[in-house]
């Protein structure tokens, strides 16, 4: 199966008794700015029905652009609209029409799920298998039929089934364990076995990438065994990351180029003609040995635990039992922890660090009163007084590298013939081997942009102008103010600010802009700031939910020639760059000023997070000055 039929798009939960149809939701999230109603995970209520009593649930709305949201396009490619639509007429028109509740009965949940062989068709943007679900015990009766006896056909599907670890061909077994409520036509299951194995995980060219990890032990082989000899980690298969460790790397970046075509396609509300050709997605480096930041967690025993709670004289015999304690990541699929001795993406020195602190923790695990989480920083040694910046286009001379553990100490990095500073526990891009890529593609791609004509022939250019907006401690402002004349960030968070200043003091040099920061305000980001828009770029790099509509509208309001969003949420990203072109349109044809507004130059993804299935994109918008 090829990279592109492998990948999906979106998903929807919904408040309301009876929630929207997964096609409502579909189309109320494509380029809405708002996609997500606060949601309720709940058994449905049914209008015709209302004596019934309903336990609902508790839970959180949909992570913006997450599995869930991405789901509901799932759905509709392998089980089909139709199919979609004849299932929700059935919920609607029949009292007893509830398709989760029929899917329990036929494959069960939790432990009691069955045990299912299926045909893997293709991979979420998340990373799991997709398998279709088709009953056979207890078919969906015909939304026009009165009787419940009486079938749309037998062999038709009704859910779709995740299944994590697995590949597009595979036949696979899994154990059923959760299915969503109505309208969501969706199940999730656990591996059991790998029955016949895709030929994605064959070699072929592209063997083992050279990775430094600890001894080989008989659990990663037994890994090998299973998954392919490319994972070259032994939790793969329970851990909840690196998801892409059996494909080659080739096959990563088709994959991850595919999840950006989609998301475009699903979320972004625009026409084929206005979403240009995805570009190829840009390699790292490095794969494995790159992450430099790790936040293990672990828990603290329960209170009463391992201490007999039976009444005196009853003859409780129960010993205090000792906690097993279980540092690093999330369960796939579960509220759990495994233990992770090493992580094979992190870099080096971050691993010797974490086997001590988890000497540490298990020693001192009674001091805890709740779970925690470490912090394992990657950087260099603190400044030397007489350390000074080489040459422009000369090397860093190499330095030994150290891992922070306190949130509040000063961590040291370099990128781009750039050093910055900021606080360990802020936030900094975590792939350095691929940054000094990714700035240079920025830069390539500012200079094709139109430019400011001058007063007159003869005169020199216009200056040029950029907004760093989410500036954080000033990555882009300061690595690209060899690209512009003047150089303003904009940040909320006045720690950053603070740091930014300095690494902007510390990087200024000539040839370089002027570079300055300052605090913003959500109601007025941009503050004071007049540079004139036909000469200016924007660049914002968002938290993963994406913008909000108040930081939009000033987007839209102060009109740069310019915007370059770069985003760890692709689904996202073209929810908000949709919403931006669609607005920056209506915005034109009301001023009648006959100018083109937005329009999407280059999109593509970079590869900040190798062998998982994050991708992160960067897209280039131009408007008509």
């Amino acid at each position: 199966m090829s990279a592109d039929s492998a990948l999906p798009a979106k998903r929807h939960h919904s408040a309301s008794p009876p929630p929207p149809s997964i096609l409502e939701q579909v189309q109320s999230t494509n380029g809405s700015k708002t996609p997500t109603p606060t949601a309720q995970k709940k058994q449905r209520t049914n209008n015709k029905q209302t004596s019934k009593k309903i336990k609902k649930k508790k839970s959180k709305p949909p992570k913006p652009g997450g599995a869930e949201e991405t789901g509901a396009f799932d759905v509709l490619e392998w089980l089909g609209r139709e199919r979609v639509q004849e299932l929700e007429k059935w919920i609607e028109e029949d009292d007893e029409g509830d398709c989760c509740e029929l899917a329990a009965k036929e494959w069960g949940k939790g432990k009691d799920g069955k045990e299912v062989e299926v045909e893997v068709v293709g991979l979420s943007a998340h990373g799991d298998g997709l398998a279709i679900l088709t009953p056979t015990l207890y078919p969906i009766p015909s939304p026009s039929s009165t009787s419940s006896s009486t079938s749309i056909a037998t062999l038709q599907p009704v859910r779709l089934l995740t299944i994590p670890f697995t590949l597009p061909g595979e036949r696979v077994l899994a154990h059923i364990h959760r299915h969503e409520p109505d309208p969501y036509f969706m199940s999730h299951a656990d591996l059991v076995k790998i029955v016949r194995k895709s030929p994605m995980r064959d070699l072929e060219g592209e063997g083992n990438p050279e990775v430094e990890i600890g001894e080989s032990d008989e659990q990663l082989k037994e890994t090998q065994s299973k998954f392919g000899e490319r994972v070259r980690c032994k939790y793969f298969g329970t851990c909840s990351g690196c998801q892409y460790q059996p494909l080659s790397y080739t096959t990563q970046l088709t994959l991850k180029q595919t999840v950006v075509r989609k998301a475009f396609a699903n979320f972004s509300g625009l026409p084929p003609t206005q979403i240009p050709e995805i570009g190829p997605t840009l390699a790292s480096p490095l794969q494995y040995g790159y992450r430099t930041k790790l936040t293990p967690h672990f828990q603290t025993p329960p209170a009463g635990f391992g201490k007999g709670k039976g009444k005196e004289g009853e003859g409780n015999e129960e010993e205090k039992r000792e906690w097993e304690v279980t540092i690093g990541f999330e369960e796939k699929g579960r509220k759990r922890i495994v233990d992770i001795e090493e992580c094979v993406i992190a870099t080096k020195i971050i691993n010797e660090k974490m086997k001590e602190e988890r000497v540490k923790v298990k020693a001192n695990i009674s001091q805890f009163k709740r779970g925690a989480t470490l912090l394992l920083r990657d950087s260099l040694p603190p400044r030397p007084s007489s350390f000074v910046l080489p040459a422009p286009g000369e090397p860093f001379t190499p330095e030994d590298h150290i891992c922070i553990t306190d949130h509040h100490a000063t961590v040291r990095e370099q990128v781009a013939g750039c050093e910055f500073e900021q606080m360990a526990g802020s936030f900094f891009q975590n792939n350095n081997s691929i940054l000094g890529d990714l700035l240079d593609w920025v830069r390539e791609a500012l200079k094709g942009g139109p430019q400011p004509p001058s007063v007159e022939d003869g005169v020199d250019k216009p200056k040029r102008y950029l907004i760093d907006a989410y500036c954080g401690s000033g990555l882009f402002a300061v690595s690209l103010a060899d690209q512009f004349d003047v150089v303003e960030g904009v940040e909320i968070d006045k720690a950053s600010v603070k740091w930014a200043k300095k690494n902007a003091e510390f990087n200024q040099r000539p040839g370089r802009g002027e570079v300055g920061f300052r605090d913003g305000k959500a109601e007025a980001i941009f503050g004071t700031i007049d540079f004139p828009s036909d000469q200016t770029t924007i660049l914002i790099d968002p938290p993963r939910k994406g913008c909000d509509e108040l930081f939009l509208q000033q987007l839209l309001a102060f009109n740069p020639a310019t915007v370059v969003y770069v985003s760890c949420n692709v689904h996202t990203q073209a929810r908000d760059i949709g919403w931006l072109i669609k607005a920056s349109e209506a915005k034109i044809e009301a001023e009648g000023k006959g100018k083109k507004g937005f329009w999407i130059e280059s999109v593509r993804a970079a590869d900040l997070f190798a062998n998982t299935h994050h991708a992160e994109g960067v897209a280039i918008l131009r408007r008509e000055i």
